[in-house]
């Protein structure tokens, strides 16, 4: 009987270890899309005056749902992730870096796919009705 209370939260010890082991990777790998953009994109000017905040947009496989600033001027797009736990430094991507490649749908709209670097690095994902001006603007 006293081997079964020793068992149990040794158990328990284990799983929790086990959890935060994972966390630990995920969180230290540094080879995902935002850190690449970051260290090819990274800025610290101001965000333009047309700066759309809780914006949803999907960058590679992650959606990134209403934590998004995102705005743009005649030199590029400014973009920063402001997510739950984790904020992340602004960006700013050159225009020329920037290329419609496509169509999409994200929570059952149509969206607008741009190619992010040349060659690309990454894909963004808009939403085409929220963001019809700046897809405009990069398409010219």
């Amino acid at each position: 009987m006293l081997s079964l209370f020793i068992f149990i939260p040794l158990i328990f010890i284990f799983v929790i270890a086990i959890i935060l082991l994972v966390f630990y990777i995920i969180r230290s790998s540094g080879h995902n899309l935002i850190d690449q953009l970051l260290k090819n994109y990274p800025t610290t000017n101001p965000a333009p005056d047309n700066t759309i905040s809780r914006q949803t947009v999907k960058i590679g496989s992650v959606i990134w749902k209403n934590c998004v600033e995102l705005g743009y001027n005649s030199e590029g797009l400014y973009l920063q992730i402001n997510a739950p736990l984790q904020k992340y430094s602004p960006l700013f991507i050159p225009k020329p870096q920037l290329s419609l490649t496509g169509h999409g749908k994200l929570y059952w709209q149509d969206t607008t796919i741009i190619s992010i670097g040349q060659p690309p690095i990454a894909t963004l994902e808009l939403i085409t009705q929220d963001h019809s001006q700046l897809i405009n603007f990069l398409a010219k």
